[in-house]
């Protein structure tokens, strides 16, 4: 999801913490809050999106195989050949990859409508110049980082349909990370439970890319 501001209104607002600002996307002009704070301009946003472009869907789980590593103490959730390395901010809610609720496959087709996996950038050997094979004697062939995953307070609806934000990086660093909204559901828990217990009747119902972050 991609606005573009075009003015910012200076209006009198009954707190300080944001302006409003009127924004467009398509043919369509919408009047947002310009949030002071970062963090209450991101949480804003994921609302937002929410509101302007949920539509549930079931996906189902991923259905190859699923390895579960660590290397150098640095989880990693292996789909046949790409690897989801979980960062020490996103290793709280691993099992969200580990139960194949959300994989490799779902990220590469919200980021790409042709499902493929972007080309990282090149790396070259300092003295000879020559490209660097990337996973050279490796067990995969891509590369998938994801740097954060949190369930913020802001989008918490009920224990039956639960909301995350990840930061997800398919291009080991070149590009920045993409930020993606998830909702998953699971109708047969009546409080929120662990995650671990939480997955095990759950489905992926909604995945988003709603911005980037360089």
């Amino acid at each position: 999801m991609k606005f573009l501001i075009i003015i910012v209104l200076t209006l009198l607002s009954t707190s300080c913490s944001y302006k409003w600002a009127i924004i467009t996307e398509g043919n369509k002009r919408f009047l947002i809050r310009d949030y002071k704070d970062y963090d209450d301009k991101d949480a804003y946003f994921a609302k937002l999106v929410f509101k302007k472009k949920y539509k549930p869907k079931v996906y189902s789980r991923y259905s190859g195989e699923i390895i579960i590593v660590n290397e150098d103490n640095f989880p990693e959730v292996q789909f046949d050949t790409v690897r989801v390395g979980i960062a020490p901010n996103a290793i709280k809610f691993i099992e969200i990859f580990s139960s194949g609720i959300l994989n490799s496959e779902i990220l590469y087709c919200t980021l790409d409508s042709l499902c493929r996996p972007p080309s990282p950038m090149q790396m070259r050997d300092a003295k000879t110049g020559e490209i660097v094979k990337r996973y050279k004697g490796k067990t995969y062939k891509n590369y998938i980082n994801v740097g954060l995953i949190e369930e913020p307070e802001q989008l918490k609806i009920s224990p039956q349909r639960r909301r995350f934000k990840l930061w997800v990086d398919t291009t080991e660093g070149g590009y920045g990370y993409d930020v993606v909204l998830v909702e998953i559901t699971n109708l047969k828990v009546d409080s929120y439970v662990d995650i671990r217990e939480f997955v095990k009747g759950a489905s992926l119902t909604y995945i988003v890319r709603a911005w980037g972050i360089i």
